[in-house]
């Protein structure tokens, strides 16, 4: 199936300052996102998922690499040609409450991107009116300041404002870190109805693989901007590759006090993204790292089974799984 993205070996890093030091937000990240899929980006805070994000919608310049969108190269376009992408591909920020401007209302906030995409008042107030159907609000909200909304009720008009223009792909960045867990599962069940009845391709991030699990069809976990382990949902999750996505899968809260959870003890020897060298980046934390191996080289995405890849150097057992 002919991918509608494809990001080939993108590095990105932030000089510190006016020294020689650089940040290294993304190391040689490559990704794929097929038509109609839901793509799951997961790592911690400070793993470079939300600079991914940016890099791809060309907010962000890239050092290196490739992003192709629809068969195109758009790394390298002006910020005039990319206002002709950014009407096929959109993003939703983190926080739908500083997305949004605090003095105007909702509607007019609308009606404003209408404008921009040279739509009629009735092509906006139709557009409008159809996506506030498909994310079950009511026309009376438009009337409403963002700060007498509630953050599920704001997140949905995020979605309303990256959809208006029919784009083809969506970017939703932490789209639920900020709400209940009431309100995550509306927003989880949202996005898949959407790419069902829109048919359009998404690309979510969080740093919780356990929500990632519930809606996406394929995860890439990131630690300090190097992908450590892709795969299919199911796949990652019954045949762990990497210690640090068994971290992340065993991080999840008790869901009942009886429950019992198992745990992964991790060192503390946490290896700074400025610091990056020639060796396993999960190595001071991995209780599974060997000297002489882990911190001799820098591993690369290795396919351990069908489509499933990791940077893993060692084999070892993670959850009974032999590997």
């Amino acid at each position: 199936m002919e991918e509608i993205l494809k990001v080939s070996n993108v590095t990105k890093r932030y000089q510190i300052g006016k020294t020689q030091k650089y940040i290294h937000a993304l190391d040689q990240v490559s990704i794929d996102v097929k038509p109609k899929e839901i793509y799951g980006i997961v790592g911690e805070s400070g793993s470079g998922k939300s600079t991914l994000g940016k890099c791809i919608l060309g907010l962000e310049h890239i050092d290196s690499g490739n992003v192709e969108f629809l068969g195109n190269k758009i790394d390298h376009l002006s910020i005039r040609e990319m206002r002709q992408v950014w009407r096929e591909m959109q993003m939703v920020f983190q926080n739908p409450f500083s997305s949004f401007n605090p003095k105007i209302t909702i509607g007019k906030s609308l009606y404003r991107m209408c404008k921009l995409y040279h739509m009629t008042k009735t092509e906006a107030e139709e557009r409008i009116e159809e996506l506030l159907g498909l994310v079950n609000l009511g026309k009376e909200l438009l009337r409403r300041l963002p700060n007498d909304l509630s953050g599920g009720q704001l997140q949905r008009f995020a979605l309303v404002r990256a959809l208006l223009n029919h784009p083809r792909f969506v970017i939703v960045d932490e789209g639920v870190s900020a709400l209940d867990i009431s309100v995550q599962a509306q927003v989880l069940n949202l996005l898949v109805d959407l790419r069902n009845k829109l048919g359009i391709s998404i690309i979510f991030i969080s740093h919780d693989l356990n929500v990632v699990q519930q809606i996406c069809d394929r995860i890439a976990v990131l630690y300090l901007g190097q992908i450590v382990e892709v795969g299919s949902v199911e796949e990652v999750y019954n045949h762990t590759m990497h210690p640090y996505t068994q971290a992340l899968i065993l991080s999840k809260p008790k869901e009942h006090p009886d429950e019992q959870k198992s745990e992964l003890k991790l060192k503390s020897e946490i290896l700074h993204a400025v610091d990056v060298g020639k060796s396993c980046r999960f190595y001071g934390r991995c209780p599974y790292s060997e000297d002489g191996v882990c911190n001799q080289v820098e591993p690369e995405l290795q396919e351990y089974a069908k489509d499933h890849w990791s940077t893993c150097l060692k084999t070892i057992k993670i959850g009974g799984n032999e590997i």
